[in-house]
């Protein structure tokens, strides 16, 4: 038996275990952290409802990152991720339709990160103006036919890239954290008024609960990124490792960030803030160089 079968190994040439979490995790990690504290408070939804909503969204999140987990073990054959799980299973229509809509929501995704990008870098440049004037189309067509020329390169120079871009985008983030917890901008007595405040205290709990699952559901796309590239990785059983521990890592970010979030400002003003509403975040907790820290972030997360 060659010793690559003996080790699992069903390509050789693959992506290895770690730079498929990195890659599951950028392609989850977007912008969306960086505008979720602002985004669940402008819903109306008080402290108790948002975490709610995360409870929820996690249960029901981990089920489906299970069943991709299952999927990849019963049937490790199948290497084309959500479209040929589709296809397989119920037919090459319903196939067809599971890859136009991945398909097309990647393009639509593709235009609104590509505006969300240059609005974030406008922070630095304000010749980019709102991220969608011409010198904003020039720059996101340059970064978009960048990577067309990478991935026809050959798809490990990608992920080693997703993988620097991913330790590179969480340092900001982390660095954000600590800052909060150990400078004391994070007030037990803002937290606790904010479990029961919300922004609009005329909502009852259970539309509370459901605006903030629109947040809290949205900011997981991208778990099934590790299905999507199954047939590049390096071991067929990783592709459910890489998806679960990507799954841990990043509820663990989300939850953090909305918790702090709601131990700096009321959510009445969180509701207010611009995206990317953690760049305010940190501005009023650590000053002005909390912002350009986040905004530096988001420009990372987004590229």
């Amino acid at each position: 038996m060659p010793q690559a079968a003996a080790d699992g190994v069903t390509n050789p040439k693959g992506i290895g275990l770690f730079r498929m979490v990195t890659t599951v995790i950028t392609l989850i990690v977007g912008a969306g952290v960086f505008s979720l504290s602002g985004d669940a408070a402008a819903g109306g939804a008080s402290g108790w409802a948002i975490l709610t909503a995360w409870g929820i969204s996690a249960i029901g999140v981990f089920c489906l990152v299970m069943t991709f987990f299952a999927l990849s073990r019963v049937k490790p054959d199948l290497k084309g991720g959500i479209y040929t799980y589709a296809a397989t299973g119920f037919g090459d229509f319903l196939g067809f339709n599971s890859a136009w809509g991945y398909w097309i929501s990647a393009l639509l995704c593709t235009v609104s990160f590509s505006a969300l990008l240059f609005g974030a870098l406008s922070y630095f440049f304000p010749i980019f103006g709102n991220g969608t004037n011409l010198y904003a189309v020039i720059g996101a067509s340059c970064i978009i036919w960048f990577y067309a020329f990478l991935v026809s390169r050959g798809i490990s120079e990608v992920t080693l890239i997703n993988a620097v871009i991913t330790i590179s985008k969480f340092v900001p983030l982390l660095i954000g954290i600590i800052a909060i917890i150990f400078i004391g901008a994070f007030k037990p007595d803002i937290f606790i008024a904010n479990l029961t405040t919300g922004a609009d205290p005329s909502l009852a709990f259970v539309d509370q609960v459901q605006t903030a699952m629109m947040v809290t559901i949205w900011v997981f796309i991208g778990i099934e990124g590790a299905v999507a590239i199954s047939g590049r990785a390096k071991k067929a059983k990783d592709v459910g490792k890489a998806t679960i521990i990507a799954f841990i890592c990043v509820l663990t970010l989300y939850l953090t960030v909305s918790i702090l979030s709601m131990g700096v400002m009321p959510l009445s003003e969180l509701a207010n803030l611009e995206n990317p509403a953690l760049a305010y975040v940190m501005q009023a907790a650590v000053g002005d160089w909390g912002a350009v820290l986040i905004n530096f972030a988001v420009s990372l997360s987004l590229i």
